[in-house]
């Protein structure tokens, strides 16, 4: 789908806007105002490709007001705005289903003004017991440690204009201090 606009959608049950379990791309599109019990805007369990899109203003009345992941996503260069959801994910949520056998990523996203009416993970919930399989890729200030300074770090380049994570950013990969961090394969 390119340069579409989903809105104004109802579904009693997932996907208010887009259900998908196949094979889908949405580039510059647009999917708001729709409603749903789970994943109000867009609810995947099959492969997703989201890029320079906008998912805004959906409701969800259980899990994922914006998206509902439960497979394979990638969202890129696009913004996860203005959604509510009745329990976790306002904004996204990724279920257990997603996190133990498919690959979720976000790149150069912005989450904002999500609301989790009475659950947790306003922007983005991510269900419990996932495992980190490359504990170097959160080690955003390379000191070969992986704990709340690398949160702090990352939140003030993002919000207060502090310096850059170390090499390799901007591009993907490993950094260069050699350590005890690795990356499963």
């Amino acid at each position: 789908m390119n340069a579409c606009t989903v809105s104004d959608n109802t579904a009693i049950g997932g996907g208010g806007g887009i259900y998908n379990r196949g094979t889908l791309t949405l580039e510059r599109s647009t999917v708001c105002q729709n409603s749903a019990s789970e994943g109000g805007g867009i609810f995947n369990a099959g492969q997703l490709t989201v890029t320079e899109s906008t998912v805004a203003q959906n409701d969800a009345s259980g899990d994922g007001g914006g998206v509902l992941i439960e497979s394979w996503c990638d969202l890129a260069n696009s913004t996860v705005s203005g959604n509510t959801a009745g329990g976790n994910g306002g904004g996204v949520s990724v279920s257990e289903k997603a996190l133990a056998a498919a690959r979720t990523e976000f790149i150069h996203c912005t989450v904002t003004d999500n609301t989790a009416s009475t659950r947790q993970g306003a922007g983005i919930f991510m269900f419990q017991g996932g495992t980190l399989r490359c504990r170097a890729a959160a080690d955003a200030n390379d000191d070969e440690e992986v704990n709340i300074a690398d949160a702090l770090w990352t939140m003030e380049f993002l919000f207060r204009g502090g310096p850059s994570p170390p090499p390799p950013f901007p591009l993907p990969g490993l950094g260069t201090t050699p350590g005890p961090l690795f990356c499963e394969r």
